[in-house]
């Protein structure tokens, strides 16, 4: 359990782990959490519940996740800010999810992916992909941060230059973005999208 805290991470293995199916469960609350791992950065045989703060993590080598949790439940809480970046995602348990949207994509090839309102220079959330990711072709990211809103319309770009409000080892939150270009956009409908 990671309760207010700050944990900082960089390993060739798992960075976080639970294995005991029975009785593992992952818990953050409140915590800043960043994550980059030669594995998986985030593994629970059992539960993943993130129910409030920022988790920021990357799972390097191929077939390897941000998040891995394939028994349980992998719940994101309303008040939490999470992106994951990793070859595959553990999906969100989808009837738990509490947030108006959560998506996992494919970025676009570029080193910074930024997410804004249609037609609007606020910011929502960006990051620098890392260098080691551009050739994996099944590379996907997780995002989810409660700002997001059902039947609104976001844009996804690439080229933009970002002045954020608040930083964290690359991932970039709020602010406004200049010269963007639109590479996608999307209407979330629905808690849980896969794009």
């Amino acid at each position: 359990m990671i309760n207010n805290s700050l944990v900082e991470l960089k390993t060739r293995d798992d960075a976080i782990s639970a294995g005991e199916p029975k009785t593992a469960d992952i818990e953050i609350n409140n915590g800043r959490v960043y994550a980059i791992s030669g594995m998986d950065a985030i593994d629970s045989n059992g539960t993943i519940h993130i129910n409030s703060g920022l988790v920021f993590v990357i799972g390097q080598s191929k077939l390897c996740r941000g998040f891995d949790c394939d028994i349980n439940e992998f719940k994101i809480g309303f008040d939490a800010i999470v992106v994951s970046l990793g070859q595959i995602t553990s999906p969100p348990t989808v009837k738990l999810l509490e947030h108006p949207a959560c998506f996992v994509t494919r970025p676009i090839n570029d080193k910074e992916f930024c997410l804004s309102t249609t037609g609007m220079n606020d910011n929502l959330i960006s990051f620098k992909i890392p260098d080691f990711r551009f050739s994996d072709t099944g590379f996907r990211a997780l995002v989810s941060i409660p700002e997001f809103k059902q039947n609104v319309s976001y844009d996804f770009s690439n080229g933009a230059i970002v002045k954020p409000k608040h930083t964290f080892h690359g991932l970039a939150i709020g602010g406004t973005v200049e010269n963007k270009s639109v590479t996608d956009r999307h209407t979330f409908t629905k808690n849980y999208n896969e794009l």
